[in-house]
């Protein structure tokens, strides 16, 4: 198998995750991400170490991985994506923005330019209206996620796939 360079976004993709708690597979797009506006983070992880009195040396060492979470801007969107992320209400040209947060469960999916595919099965979205509003600047749909692992058993966290 060549090794890949994975550069670009061609599409993000949203899905509600499955009700049996698998990846979705209805899956709908946002408007459009702005350039440089995505962050793919991975916290460091957790050591667990087990030193004895005895040695110098631990007896025993072992690295968790650490959480993974992302976050990008939207600058093109409509009340529909909002309404599916954010929740809220319409009545014609007004969007009025839900009492209480939105924050919904998704699979997102991340299509490159080349590369492999990301999928994440199990995410925790939340979205919001925010940025520097101005001449040169847009207001955005800023929206964020913390990948969790997936209710559906032998369900990975997330996956690569090499594009056809």
């Amino acid at each position: 198998m060549a090794r890949e360079i994975t550069i670009g976004i061609a599409d993000i993709e949203f899905a509600p995750v499955s009700p049996t708690g698998g990846a979705g597979t209805e899956f709908f797009k946002v408007g459009q991400t702005l350039a440089g506006s995505f962050n793919l983070n991975t916290d460091a992880g957790t050591p667990v170490v087990i030193n004895v009195e005895e040695q110098v040396q631990p007896i025993y060492n072992r690295n968790t991985e650490g959480a993974k979470t992302m976050d990008f801007e939207v600058v093109n969107y409509d009340f529909p994506d909002i309404m599916k992320l954010m929740g809220g209400t319409t009545s014609g040209t007004v969007w009025s923005a839900p009492e209480q947060a939105l924050n919904g469960e998704f699979t997102i999916r991340i299509t490159p330019n080349t590369g492999y595919v990301l999928q994440f099965n199990r995410v925790a979205v939340s979205a919001e209206l925010g940025g520097n509003l101005g001449r040169d600047t847009q207001l955005s749909l800023m929206i964020s996620g913390n990948v969790l692992q997936p209710t559906l058993e032998d369900t990975p966290p997330y996956t690569l796939t090499k594009q056809a």
